[in-house]
């Protein structure tokens, strides 16, 4: 089981770190809108306005992912069990 959590957390680690990249700024929007009404009880409006404002947000979510990530991954590493 440590091995499933381990990857669970460096998976956490890549998610948060992508969200964070420049790469993100290549998805579309589309898809994040659709990843959104994934776990949405309302239905999807016919059209979605999207609009792009720049802003000076702290990346809150995407630190979170990292952070818990990096918890798991230490936790998991520090209580191991030897064999």
């Amino acid at each position: 089981m440590s091995k499933w959590v381990l990857r669970v957390g460096f998976a956490l680690i890549a998610v948060g770190g992508l969200l964070l990249s420049p790469v993100m700024d290549f998805i579309p929007v589309d898809l994040l809108i659709w990843a959104e009404n994934l776990f949405s009880a309302e239905t999807a409006g016919k059209h979605v306005f999207v609009r792009a404002v720049p802003d000076q947000e702290l990346p809150v979510v995407e630190l979170t992912l990292i952070g818990l990530g990096l918890a798991i991954v230490a936790s998991t590493l520090r209580f191991r069990l030897k064999r």
